[in-house]
């Protein structure tokens, strides 16, 4: 059992070296990752009803984007994801919501977050260099027994659908 975690552990290390040489790469000039990272947003989501509300279409910095659409709470956007619990496409994002995801906080007792499949490769495409240089830093975490817990963990049905 042992080399089989020894290998599992050391694919998972060489698995996350990609990311990490990316998020390296974008520290040479963050501020210009961001603005392309802003712009793709506004294209894939323009079609939207959020998109079509603020003009996601015309926006072409990141000052437009600021003046353009209001800071919001999580009230602010409930609205918007009432609409995805009724089931209507296209509210918050194009691509489909897989999931509306629980969290809590302490304005209000539970919130409900629309979880898509490319919001799950940026979690992972965040993830990959702080495991990366977790490994690389601590290598022997790399070949033991390790557990990790993400939330979320399971799939969440709305009780309303």
């Amino acid at each position: 059992m042992r080399p089989l975690g020894v290998l599992a552990g050391g694919a998972g290390w060489l698995s996350f070296a990609p990311g990490a040489a990316a998020f390296r790469r974008s520290l040479g000039d963050p501020a210009a990752v961001q603005s392309e990272i802003l712009a793709s947003c506004l294209r894939k989501n323009a079609g939207t009803a959020f998109g079509r509300r603020f003009d996601f279409s015309s926006i072409r910095s990141v000052d437009e984007y600021r003046s353009r659409v209001p800071l919001s709470t999580y009230e602010g956007h409930a609205p918007w994801i009432d609409r995805i619990r009724a089931g209507e496409p296209g509210v918050l994002t194009g691509e489909p919501v897989l999931r509306l995801v629980p969290t809590s906080g302490s304005t209000r007792a539970a919130k409900l977050i629309p979880s898509t499949a490319s919001l799950q490769r940026e979690f992972r495409r965040g993830i990959a260099p702080w495991l990366h240089d977790l490994y690389r830093a601590r290598p022997k975490r790399a070949w033991g027994r390790a557990y990790w817990g993400i939330s979320p963990a399971v799939a969440w049905k709305d009780p309303a659908s």
